[in-house]
């Protein structure tokens, strides 16, 4: 029978301000590639919607220790009423949501 061990569950971030989406996607891409785990994309939703975006990932990155261990990071994000905006940060206009 497999053995689990949970070392987090249900840690919750809330955030509410501008970032940049795909800035996220890249910090968590170079995390996983260093330290060696495989992207798993189980799910991924995205509308448009009159108060803004929704986009909806979820992600199971895991790692094959051997034929008997595997670690799997379950992840689940939630962005909603995301829209567009341009800002000015020195002197370069970019674009953030």
């Amino acid at each position: 029978m497999a053995e689990k061990q949970i070392v987090v569950s249900g840690l919750r971030v809330e955030y509410e301000g501008l970032f940049k989406p795909d800035e996220l996607y890249r910090i968590m891409d170079d995390w996983q590639k260093k330290h060696n785990y495989d992207k798993t994309e189980r799910e991924s939703k995205e509308y448009v919607k009159p108060e803004g975006k929704y986009i909806e990932l979820r992600m199971e990155p895991y790692r094959k220790e051997s034929d008997y261990v595997k670690f799997i990071i379950k992840i689940h994000i939630v962005m909603e009423n995301l829209r567009e905006t341009v800002v000015e940060i020195d002197g370069q206009k970019e674009k953030m949501h």
